[in-house]
């Protein structure tokens, strides 16, 4: 049957001189893992630094978007959850474990994966307060390998979009 004690209760049965062997050896390990985690944490925070730009770059391009006033922006950009990410303070490792449980390497990668589809309901939610009436069309993903695929997706797009307008105004997404 496995042990069932907690490490404080093993590292409390330890002698200070194994204690100190035992710290000695992690803590270049330690060092390590800190380093890749910095490392990690901060690359995260530029991937969702430029995806926010490039989000706010894509909707202040957009005349819907520019047709909002300040407080209408704000109030749809709280809404869809899309803001500028915060750096944060990870120099200790204090810090870092703070930051890191405060929102996880793959939660990061999640809010950095959300930023367009955010993008996307920032420019509905624009269209529907100029023109509340304005339904949100998708267009079918695809790979294009050729010029006749590209005018075969064009074609179908054109159908679905003119069939679309023809019952009001569109976003598309």
């Amino acid at each position: 049957m496995a042990d069932d004690k907690s490490v404080s209760q093993v590292l409390s049965e330890l002698d200070p001189a194994t204690m100190k062997k035992l710290l000695r050896g992690l803590e270049p390990k330690r060092k390590k893992v800190a380093t890749a985690l910095r490392a990690a944490v901060t690359e995260q925070y530029d991937k969702q630094r430029e995806a926010y730009a490039a989000g706010m770059k894509t909707l202040e391009a957009d005349a819907s978007w520019k047709a909002l006033s300040p407080t209408d922006r704000d109030v749809i950009l709280a809404k869809v959850g899309l803001r500028a990410p915060a750096e944060s303070s990870i120099k200790s490792d204090e810090d870092l474990v703070a930051e890191l449980d405060r929102q996880s390497l793959s939660a990061r990668a999640d809010a950095v994966a959300a930023v367009p589809e955010r993008v996307a309901r920032a420019l509905e939610e624009a269209a529907r307060k100029l023109k509340p009436e304005a339904k949100r069309i998708t267009l079918r993903a695809a790979t294009l390998e050729t010029e006749d695929d590209v005018k075969a997706w064009l074609s179908e797009a054109e159908q679905k979009l003119l069939g679309a307008v023809k019952q009001g105004p569109v976003v598309i997404s």
